[in-house]
């Protein structure tokens, strides 16, 4: 019998048994060198669809301490035995006989390498086993109905467990819970590494390693899971096997459990997942969820009901909410955690995906920033619980963030008064703590059903340093002889700047609301009265500048969010058109009445979307004729002022997509919303003209988490120029409205670079107006009021806003029961979201120290937008699938 200098042998030796001893005994017998090959786990996935029992390093152990092995190498997916044979060579692949005639032998052949064949030991294989184990618990339950839960992450099986709860209680049925394998990916869609959490579940739960199940053979009548992207998500992804259209095929009811709580808006990126076509049911948790499109939303929208397949949503809670009751009354303490908690009043801090995906650098400055204040309270106890998916997420789709987060982590780790939790239990985070800081989070709908206080950061929110909190933000301005009056977002007030000395004089502060920004739109004047347009407020805000006094004027029905945004004075009125509002009104201040002008024609109405629902944009007037563009459409709604007839024309080209109007010399100029040409347009003769030549340089992006942003903020009319501020573009534009001609505006420094840390902004420029021939602009980069000589352009005066010292300590207030909203389409229940003023992650923390939160009425609200609220969720869900199944099977 030959023998051979250098040998080798391939196999994945998984469930080590006999079968692999002898052949790997009878190839160290025939060489000098044995060279053994223990194939990955990636490679045993991708060839067999599953993981091995045993990880690589315990086989590859196990291997090397058999006497006669020289040499262990490892077997990477995709890597041939002539990929081997060239980094490791050989002179015979040693093999069973059940692989004569394989493919691979005869490549092996072709570069000069001998096969010798063992005989194949017939009794015994590692599938043999597995079946073997399997059998046997499918035959013990063969006569119950067997329902298998298929958790892929530890910390989301909160979503399941009340309905395994539910199975394991009737006796009827046979209850299974399945880990399965899933992929972190990389940016390209690729797979970074494979995951398997079965070892993290709670010690109570029973599991099953996944690759011992026979999903044909088993053929469960329930299956429940909680991922539905199958291979549609950018960060993870299951193991091909349990996509939701390869489970179709083993089960009668396949059942979809979101993994979250949440309740008001169904979140628009969970209205068409690939699961949703396969499964039977999928359970939801709120009887009055409404559809979000692109962030705008309304009580009147459709029922979630009437967008998802037909027959298939379910109205019953979510195991959320039961695991969470369960939790609140009965927990353990890990070690080391009584210590740092002591008696102190305890925050809980979230930090998601979303943020850091789409705000970058500045979500990362936001996290440092709460660090900061956390370790000002040396008094609390905070416990930081990082979303499951964030570090991998930073990983494949953000690398550029992550040294700077792992330096974070550090950090919050280091703090002796923080708790890293990264175990499989959030309620118990959640019971422990008396408050919830973080983004806007289904976290948060757990921290509302036990009545505790929720606060909202903002990304775009900087540290206050030195004067820097007092510099303010405003998002429109009406200049008036020697002052400008203004609505100062985050304070929530109205002030007024004295252009001689550039103070500011606060006239009114508004009680505090649920938005910090965007309660109103426009401002006008009408002898002493200042009139604001309600854009998120619901009431006009009419100021007396004489008596100094203000009123609330409600309208009819208002909607939650962008009722009226612009608007034009006629008369003794001011003129007031549908942002998302279905009239143009008007308002008489004198009188303080509200008369519906006319109705936005049912033409206009009907081309809205989930993703576009805005109506009217900034309008002009000729004569007693007013001309409005139909936001992002080539359509001009006119109204008569007079007779009070509307008429809609359409303009140019289809794609075209107005937002902006001005008059000159007869003409109608508009300016696009969303991109495209300017536009020239004689109403009497119909002429029309594109002008599309903006500077060669200019360009323009979208705001952080939107994927279309207007392309101005404002337009401002003075003479012959119509000056065009951008949202997020580079420059200031000025268009000659008698050649047509766009120019660049020289700003003085850079649009697009933020001068100021304390607000982020989120807008390159904010507002603008125009008097006697001065053109002024206040731009967000810097904060600043910038006053230019409309006809050179050039910069004459600038000033900068901000709040004097001793009136911020007036209107600044301490943390209340009346700084936290509800809003329960939003599913919103005693939340607070900051404004850098007097709602702070500080203010927040020290509000949850003083105890003087009651959340009895948080507890009851919550209950009135989430089903089975009471902790029988996981028991109903079981009920409904159970009859659902037997009614399918007709039994």
């Amino acid at each position: 019998m030959k023998k051979y200098n250098r040998g080798y042998v391939q196999g994945t030796f998984d469930m080590f048994h006999i079968g692999h001893l002898l052949l790997i005994q009878r190839a160290a017998k025939r060489c000098r060198h044995l060279i053994v090959g223990v194939v990955s786990d990636e490679f045993n996935l991708h060839n067999k669809k599953r993981l091995p029992c045993i990880p690589y390093e315990d086989r590859a152990a196990i291997v090397g301490a058999i006497e006669g092995v020289a040499e262990v190498v490892r077997v990477e997916h995709r890597q041939s035995v002539i990929d081997t044979w060239e980094k490791h060579p050989y002179d015979c692949y040693f093999s069973g006989d059940d692989h004569v005639g394989a493919d691979f032998t005869r490549d092996m052949e072709k570069h000069g390498i001998e096969v010798a064949f063992f005989p194949y030991t017939q009794k015994i294989s590692s599938t043999k086993l597995r079946e073997q184990i399997g059998g046997s618990e499918g035959e013990a339950t063969s006569l119950r109905k067997e329902v298998l839960f298929l958790p892929y992450k530890a910390s989301m099986w909160d979503s399941m467990e009340s309905v395994w709860q539910a199975v394991c209680r009737d006796e009827d049925c046979h209850a299974v819970v399945m880990p399965i394998p899933y992929a972190d990916l990389n940016a390209d869609g690729s797979v970074r590494r494979w995951n398997c959490e079965r070892d993290k579940f709670p010690d109570y739960v029973p599991t099953v390693d996944w690759q011992s199940y026979d999903l044909a053979r088993q053929k469960p009548a329930v299956i429940y899971i909680h991922n539905p992207y199958d291979d549609g998500n950018r960060i993870t992804m299951v193991e091909s096997e349990f996509f939701s259209r390869n489970l179709r095929k083993y089960t009668d009811m396949l059942v979809y459990i979101p993994y979250f709580a949440w309740t008001g808006v169904w979140p628009g990126n969970h209205l068409n997942l690939p699961c949703y076509e396969q499964v039977d049911k999928i359970i939801v948790q709120s009887p009055c969820y409404r559809v979000s499109g692109n962030g705008w939303y309304e009580g009147d929208k459709a029922n979630l009901e009437d967008v998802m397949p037909a027959g298939k949503v379910k109205v019953l809670g979510s195991p959320k909410i039961d695991r969470m009751l369960q939790a609140a009354q009965n927990y353990a303490l890990p070690d080391g955690w009584q210590e740092k908690l002591g008696r102190k009043k305890t925050v809980f801090y979230n930090t998601t995906v979303s943020p850091l995906m789409a705000y970058g650098k500045r979500g990362m400055k936001k996290m440092w920033q709460v660090y900061h204040t956390m370790r000002k309270k040396p008094d609390m106890s905070f416990i930081w619980r990082p979303h499951p998916l964030l570090e991998g997420m930073l990983e494949s789709q953000r690398p550029e963030l992550l040294e700077e987060y792992r330096k974070w982590k550090t950090a919050m780790q280091s703090l002796p008064q923080v708790i890293y939790d990264d175990t499989a239990d959030l309620e118990r985070s959640v019971a422990i703590s008396d408050g919830y800081i973080g983004e806007y989070s289904s976290v948060a709908q757990l921290f509302a059903s036990l009545g505790k206080p929720i606060f909202y950061n903002d990304m775009l929110l900087g540290p206050a340093e030195d004067d820097a909190e007092y510099h303010l933000a405003g998002q429109f301005m009406l200049v008036d002889e020697d002052v400008i009056y203004f609505w100062a977002d985050y304070w929530n007030a109205l002030c007024q700047m004295h252009l001689d000395n550039g103070t500011v004089e606060v006239l009114y502060q508004k009680q505090p609301s649920g938005f910090s920004v965007g309660n109103y739109a426009c401002l006008f004047k009408i002898g002493t009265h200042l009139v604001l347009t309600p854009n998120n407020a619901g009431k006009i805000l009419d100021y007396n500048l004489q008596t100094r006094t203000a009123v609330e004027v409600p309208l009819i029905a208002p909607l939650e969010t962008g009722n009226l945004r612009y608007g034009i004075v006629y008369g003794e009125m001011v003129i007031m058109l549908g942002f998302r509002y279905e009239s143009i009104i008007a308002y008489e201040p004198a009188s303080s009445v509200i008369e519906t002008l006319c109705r936005i024609p049912k033409e206009i109405l009907d081309k809205r979307s989930e993703s576009h629902e805005f109506l009217l944009g900034k309008p002009c007037l000729m004569a007693n004729v007013l001309y409005v563009p139909v936001i992002n459409a080539n359509q001009i709604l006119s109204l008569d002022l007079v007779s009070r007839k509307c008429q809609i024309y359409t303009v140019g080209p289809e794609e075209a997509g107005y937002g902006y109007a001005t008059a000159y010399a007869g003409n109608i100029w508009l300016a696009p919303w969303l991109g495209g040409p300017l536009t020239v347009w004689n109403p009497p003769t119909g002429v029309m003209q594109v002008f599309d030549q903006f500077p060669h340089d200019f360009s323009f992006s979208n705001l952080p988490g939107i994927d279309e942003t207007q392309f101005f903020r404002e337009t401002v009319a003075c003479g012959h120029y119509w000056w065009l501020l951008p949202m997020k573009a580079n420059m200031v534009l000025r268009l000659d409205m008698e050649t047509g001609e766009v120019k660049a505006v020289d700003m003085g420094f850079p649009l697009d670079a933020p001068q100021n840390e304390h607000y982020q902004q989120l807008q390159y420029v904010w507002c603008g107006d125009a008097m006697d021939g001065l053109v002024y602009i206040w731009t967000g980069a810097d904060r600043k009021i910038h006053c230019l000589q409309n006809e050179t352009g050039e910069e004459v005066a600038v000033y900068s806003p901000q709040m004097p010292a001793d009136e911020a300590q007036q209107i600044r207030h301490e943390l209340g029961r009346e700084d936290f909203y509800e809003v329960y389409v939003w599913g919103q229940v005693a939340a607070i979201f900051e404004d850098g003023i007097s709602r702070t992650p500080e203010a927040f923390f020290d509000y949850v120290k003083s105890g003087r939160h009651d959340g009895r009425w948080q507890q009851e609200a919550f209950c009135k937008i989430t089903a089975n609220g009471d902790g029988s969720c996981g028991e109903k869900i079981h009920q409904y699938v159970m009859s659902e199944l037997t009614a399918k099977r007709g039994e």
